[in-house]
């Protein structure tokens, strides 16, 4: 992050106070309503997903609507013609509650060099949003 305008290393991209009166969290700057795809998603359906919508990652959810994984949209490749969804995703995704202060997020995305990050329910059932790098840019986010 240490290339965005205005930002140095070590500080916060939302210090308390900027750009709102108001505390942010992830449910504030995240994008909802959230775009997954189903575990026996197959190649074809994928490329579908992909075809509508500009996102490079995708929860890949269950049959109960229970986040088992990340898929990406490089991950495109890797599919063959019996592969699915489950078979290829990222099954350890990073997650976070709509409730942490968005504050926590950004140290998460610095710290770990992430791209994605899936914003689950409060009670951590199922996933509500995603936050990008991009969500994170102050004139991004705060005008939500």
């Amino acid at each position: 992050f240490a290339h965005l305008p205005g930002h140095h290393a070590g500080q916060p991209l939302f210090p308390a106070g900027v750009g709102s009166k108001k505390q942010l969290f992830a449910a504030d700057v995240m994008a909802a309503p959230l775009i997954s795809v189903h575990a026996t998603d197959t190649r074809a359906i994928f490329t579908r997903v992909l075809q509508a919508h500009a996102h490079n990652g995708f929860p890949v959810i269950g049959d109960g609507g229970q986040l088992l994984g990340l898929l990406l949209r490089s991950e495109v490749r890797y599919f063959d013609e019996r592969a699915t969804a489950a078979d290829i995703m990222d099954r350890s995704p990073c997650v976070i509650c709509e409730s942490w202060p968005i504050e926590r997020a950004h140290r998460l995305f610095t710290t770990m060099g992430l791209r994605h990050m899936i914003v689950m329910s409060r009670d951590y059932a199922r996933p509500v949003g995603m936050i990008t790098r991009y969500d994170l840019i102050p004139t991004q986010g705060i005008e939500r």
